[in-house]
């Protein structure tokens, strides 16, 4: 994502667009983005179950705190290339951006004899969100159960284990 939208950017000049008010920020959206971002790193009731299989934890806060810098630093990257380039134009879910990605101009041009190149990577972005959520559904499910597991009392888990 970030690689097709800097080409698109450097081929094809976006345009700044001041919707009024401040010129430099928009808060109309803000609560869609807050709320957005607030599930997209909350990722804290994991760790128990992630660390339990580790040996030693004593780099495990630097290693929660550097994946969730990093996954920010992602999401920030994205959301701010996106806005700048999509504009007004920029969907709710930004991977249906790439719905007419074509891999001519920059990107974004005609679909006439679109490589298929393109036409992988446009299924690879616009599937993101659905493999992301097939991935984690794992994790969840085992923090769930383990969760569930730990409501019984401990002479029914005994009789439930057996």
């Amino acid at each position: 994502m970030i690689v097709t939208i800097l080409v698109a950017m450097t081929w094809q000049p976006f345009q700044w667009e001041h919707p009024g008010g401040n010129k430099y920020v928009n808060w109309e959206g803000f609560a869609s983005i807050f709320t957005t971002s607030a599930v997209a790193l909350n990722f804290h009731f994991f760790i128990p179950d992630l660390a339990r299989p580790l040996n030693t934890k004593k780099y495990l806060r630097r290693l929660t705190s550097s994946a969730l810098l990093v996954s920010s630093i992602l999401y920030m990257l994205i959301g701010v290339l996106c806005s700048v380039y999509f504009g007004s134009k920029t969907n709710p879910l930004v991977t249906l951006n790439w719905q007419y990605y074509t891999g001519h101009e920059g990107g974004w041009g005609d679909i006439v004899d679109r490589p298929r190149w393109a036409v992988v990577v446009q299924l690879i972005v616009m599937l993101f969100p659905v493999f992301d959520m097939l991935s984690v559904f794992p994790i969840i499910a085992v923090t769930l159960g383990d969760n569930i597991l730990q409501l019984i009392p401990y002479r029914n888990i005994v009789n439930v284990v057996k």
